[in-house]
């Protein structure tokens, strides 16, 4: 059994969405997607679905990718509602590029970051996972969005095995 090649973690979020790609579990690529500032729901959810399309656009030469997301945890009404259109487009264009999918509960990828920095335990875990992503990206990785979005890859790569 082998880990994926290939993957590309997303953490959603109703103003920016982070993502990361991961070669062989080592960052190869990051950023955020951040809509307009001051933007309403709508505008927001339509900037993000673009911008989410171009990425897998960026990235459909690869045919053994592996996407993994965050599947987001409940918070208000209109901030779930796009959160969840954005984890449902991301699931739907992985499926039409012939992608694996997989969903990484926050608890999922915490323990993660726990695991690399077990010392830390006491430490917020959105800080350890910051300051943790931008040493394995070689300062590459700045942004929280961006931090969040590779433990996502990272768990993924650690715990999915292909035969």
């Amino acid at each position: 059994m082998s880990a994926p090649k290939h993957v590309l973690g997303i953490d959603p979020a109703s103003f920016h969405v982070g993502w990361c790609y991961l070669e062989n579990g080592k960052h190869s690529n990051s950023g955020v997607i951040s809509p307009p500032k001051k933007a309403d729901l709508l505008t927001r959810r339509n900037f993000i679905r673009e911008a989410v399309r171009e990425l897998f656009v960026a990235f459909s030469s690869l045919p053994d990718l592996v996407v993994a997301v965050e599947n987001p945890m409940s918070r208000s009404y209109g901030t779930i509602k796009i959160l969840f259109t954005i984890k449902t487009l991301v699931e739907e264009l992985a499926v039409v590029s012939g992608w694996v999918h997989i969903e990484v509960t926050p608890s999922e990828w915490h323990g993660c970051v726990y695991e690399e920095d077990a010392k830390r335990i006491d430490e917020n875990v959105k800080d350890l996972a910051l300051r943790l992503a931008k040493v394995h990206s070689d300062g590459a990785i700045e942004l929280q969005d961006a931090a969040d979005s590779y433990w996502v890859a990272r768990f993924c790569y650690e715990n999915a095995r292909w035969t």
